[in-house]
């Protein structure tokens, strides 16, 4: 295996690694922990209400359907009933998916507006007093604070709403597919593993390539922030201006690596399409004989269809946001060394370490 493949899918893993976990937890739990921990509480518990109820709205629009499709398909007059019973909690369900979203994106405004001022004060503080450590390492400190701190909040509250939404679907719905036909449950888990590991298998360079790309953005936006300060006409003469081959070169960087990044998106893009077209066949294929030896109505074929729609998507998170869970990742370590960097030092430990060699010479 040539070396930089090996180190790539190196990096790739580190999702997983106990530091990125330490750095995440640093980042997060002191919103939750500070004076605004009462509002971010309830908006998580509000949160889990509203998955929860929209979740038992897909349920029972499940048996709904179920009846819905069969009475449609032994030509009853009382399928209308059944329609719009569906169409009823269909738009419940819709309501409470608006007010979720809603919540969502209201909670993460609020943690960003805190964790920005939280990471600008820090920040202005060490340089103030002259205790920014490793200050060569922290590249483009205004998009962390700025756009990676929007990211982080945005990202991780999607993520957590996920989880909830995969809890509940996966302790509904695989009693329902389980009562269908045990089958549909084994199908459902490994069709979820195969479709998690050729994900993993397809994208895992995107963490290093997002990595190199957000920071060979930020450096081509900090050279052009450069040229406009020391400004041609004002400063011919001036060796600090970048020219314009230097322009050129790290547009032309920034571009060659965004093509690698479309390349494998491409290719996680058309394995994770022909993936949830499959969803919507597999189930069918599986519930069909029971319906050919008259064991289930034909109602079920469709509740079976959308039971696994669900179960499915619960277990195949990294299918649906593998690039989102990447770039996560990135911004938790960029974050984080920023967090690192601008922890302020205790002055009276500081002088005293000072004073103790003198002390002890005297």
């Amino acid at each position: 295996m040539p070396l930089k493949l090996a180190e790539s899918q190196a990096k790739a893993m580190r999702i997983f690694e106990y530091p990125l976990w330490s750095r995440f937890l640093t980042i997060a739990r002191p919103y939750f922990a500070s004076e605004a921990r009462r509002k971010a509480i309830g908006g998580l518990a509000l949160l889990a209400g509203l998955l929860l109820a929209v979740n038992g709205m897909n349920f029972i629009s499940s048996y709904i359907m179920r009846d819905f499709m069969t009475a449609l398909e032994q030509q009853q007059p009382h399928f209308i009933y059944f329609g719009l019973a569906l169409a009823g909690v269909f738009g419940l369900a819709s309501i409470g998916e608006a007010f979720q979203y809603y919540t969502e994106q209201h909670m993460g405004l609020t943690w960003r507006q805190w964790l920005t001022c939280h990471l600008l004060d820090r920040y202005v503080d060490c340089l103030t007093r002259g205790q920014l450590r490793d200050g060569q390492k922290i590249d483009n400190p205004d998009e962390r604070i700025s756009e990676d701190a929007k990211t982080f909040t945005t990202s991780t509250l999607s993520f957590t709403v996920m989880t909830l939404n995969a809890i509940l679907a996966l302790s509904l719905f695989l009693g329902v597919l389980w009562s269908i036909t045990p089958w549909l449950v084994l199908t459902a888990v490994l069709y979820s593993a195969a479709g998690s590991l050729g994900t993993i298998l397809l994208g895992r360079r995107l963490i290093p390539l997002n990595n190199d790309q957000l920071r060979k953005e930020a450096d081509f936006r900090f050279a052009l922030v450069q040229l406009r300060q020391n400004d041609v006409c004002e400063n011919p003469n001036n060796e600090q201006r970048p020219t314009k081959e230097q322009l050129r070169d790290r547009f032309y960087q920034l571009v060659a690596n965004f093509r690698r990044i479309i390349s494998v998106t491409r290719n996680i893009g058309i394995f994770t399409r022909e993936f949830n077209y499959l969803i919507q066949i597999l189930p069918a294929l599986v519930v069909a004989p029971l319906y050919i030896h008259n064991q289930v109505q034909f109602g079920v074929i469709p509740q079976a269809a959308m039971a696994f729609a669900q179960v499915v998507g619960a277990f195949s998170l990294i299918v649906q946001k593998f690039q989102d869970a990447s770039t996560l990742a990135v911004v938790i370590n960029r974050l984080g060394s920023l967090w690192e960097a601008t922890e302020l030092k205790d002055d009276s430990s500081e002088s005293a370490a000072q004073t103790s060699p003198e002390r002890s010479k005297q």
